[in-house]
């Protein structure tokens, strides 16, 4: 998975120090360019004559035989509405979490089977968690860059939260995103200039040069009801229905939220790295905790021990289908607190040596 990623061959290494009292170890982390998988693979792809690659080319319907227990074929249709099924002795979906969860929606043979695992279908859809916990001074300005921190395993079953990383850094310029980025960023950076950040804030909260962040990036609880995705009556162009997303923060996930945030600046200020201001709304239980999204989509397709609990088994088999497989992020039976390439590649490629061997 590593190769595949282009990272380092000496693997994972901790940027800072663990901090005192036990709780939060230096994160560990493995950095490289983004790696493009079409122009990494394009030409391994058209050469090799073991696989066939179809552009344009979409699934829209698994055909499930419940009395043989396996998908007998595929719908698949390109943009000019033309369509073909496709049949084969086994078959995987790698859409991702919402297309997953989508397609097998979709599929009424298999939906409506009465399949108990489907049941599980769409269910636990996960993000990781984007707070802003506060902001802090560093003790020594000028040798202070970015730390990141992860809460020790012993810390996290003891309290009863999720993991994540914590991020301490400053900013070095003022970013902005999204075809006005170039406007936004003449009024921050005239706002940072008058020193008038602070009055501005209600329009777009944004901070100054050489402000100290709190950054996360937090495991979210599976809840199986209140974060979901379903299916609307609406469809698109395609003839499949489209998805409705229902993505909500739990009690669990609050309480990940501010105890983190708590813990980690009482850490930061015993290790003398500086002072930490917390947000309003990590110290006060009363006020909504505003949270952002990571674009990490897990879960919909969990895997399980038994299909009481989720869609797959351990080896990505499709509860009671002898020849469906999914692979990916939406197989994540909790999000864990980093990102989820590595482990969805590593899943990947564990399926594909199961398949294989059987």
């Amino acid at each position: 998975a590593m190769r595949i990623l282009d990272l380092p061959t000496e693997g994972f290494k901790a940027i800072n120090p663990d901090l005192p009292g036990g709780n939060f170890a230096g994160d560990t982390f493995a950095m490289s360019a983004p790696t493009r998988f079409l122009g990494k693979y394009r030409d391994e792809l058209a050469a090799s004559k073991q696989i066939d690659v179809f552009y344009h080319c979409n699934c829209i319907d698994l055909q499930f035989d419940k009395a043989a227990g396996r998908v007998t074929a595929i719908k698949l249709v390109d943009y000019q509405k033309n369509s073909q099924q496709l049949s084969a002795r086994r078959f995987v979906l790698a859409m991702g979490a919402i297309e997953n969860a989508r397609t097998l929606l979709n599929s009424d043979s298999l939906s409506k089977s009465g399949l108990p695992g489907m049941n599980w279908a769409g269910r636990c859809f996960m993000e990781h968690l984007n707070v802003s916990l506060g902001t802090f001074i560093p003790a020594k300005p000028e040798q202070f860059s970015e730390a990141e921190y992860f809460p020790n395993e012993p810390f996290v079953r003891q309290a009863g939260i999720g993991r994540g990383n914590i991020s301490f850094g400053v900013v070095k310029e003022v970013t902005s995103y999204g075809r006005t980025a170039a406007v936004k960023n003449f009024v921050k950076n005239l706002a940072c200039n008058l020193g008038m950040a602070e009055k501005i804030k209600f329009i777009q909260d944004f901070q100054c040069p050489g402000a100290g962040s709190i950054g996360t990036l937090l495991e979210q609880f599976p809840n199986p009801d209140s974060s979901r995705i379903t299916l609307s009556d609406e469809r698109d162009a395609l003839g499949m229905r489209k998805a409705i997303v229902k993505w909500n923060i739990t009690d669990h996930d609050k309480k990940t939220i501010r105890t983190l945030g708590k813990e980690i600046a009482k850490s930061f200020a015993v290790a003398g790295l500086g002072f930490v201001k917390l947000s309003d709304f990590i110290v006060d239980d009363r006020l909504p905790i505003p949270v952002a999204h990571h674009c990490h989509h897990m879960g919909t397709t969990r895997m399980a021990e038994t299909y009481r609990w989720g869609v797959v088994d351990r080896n990505c088999q499709v509860f009671g289908v002898s020849n469906l497989f999914i692979t990916g992020s939406s197989v994540f039976p909790t999000g864990g607190g980093g990102n989820p390439t590595m482990p969805l590649l590593q899943l990947s490629l564990r399926l594909g040596d199961h398949l294989l061997k059987s």
